[in-house]
């Protein structure tokens, strides 16, 4: 099993980090690490919750595939866009059934193919982002911005423990 990630749409602006961090919107300088700090904050939190969080086109590789359903563990799941068999022709699915924690793509009949590739979307669409999740994020951003930010050795990152109880509720529990 292979996974590719484009993310696109992430759930915090320029605009509403800046407010956070109390930085006057006028002062641009920082504006690229501001912008490195909500990707890198918003990819903190998905691996905490193991979903994605930002928009983000995903590309399911699978290998020896036979069967006539596909689980994959993506809890946000949105949209698919394709499934494509070894020989390039695209199959379309019979119906999809999500979960909290994987979506499950039934086939109208067994097939096999090495690979099946599947290209869909997840996360959270414009606007569509829990405030909470938002809220976390901003928090670890600012938790990243700090006055250390020079430093960055391991005990120049604060362990911020609201960014984990905000965000467990959202996670992923496996048994």
């Amino acid at each position: 099993m292979l996974l590719e990630k484009l993310k696109t749409v992430f759930p915090v602006s320029l605009i509403d980090a800046k407010k956070q961090l109390r930085v006057d919107s006028d002062f641009i300088d920082d504006n690229s690490f501001v912008q490195d700090l909500i990707k890198t904050a918003t990819i903190m939190a998905e691996n905490f919750i193991e979903k994605d969080i930002a928009y983000t086109k995903n590309t399911y590789t699978q290998y020896d595939f036979s069967g006539s359903s596909i689980t994959i563990n993506e809890g946000n799941y949105l949209s698919l866009t394709s499934i494509t068999l070894a020989t390039g022709s695209t199959i379309t699915e019979d119906y999809i059934e999500t979960f909290n924690n994987y979506f499950k793509i039934y086939l109208k009949s067994g097939i096999s193919s090495d690979p099946l590739k599947v290209v869909y979307y997840a996360g959270y669409s414009d606007g569509n982002c829990p405030r909470d999740i938002q809220q976390a994020i901003k928090m670890k951003i600012v938790d990243l911005y700090d006055t250390e930010r020079g430093d960055y050795s391991f005990n120049s990152v604060k362990n911020n423990r609201v960014f984990d109880t905000i965000l467990n509720y959202h996670k992923i529990i496996r048994f």
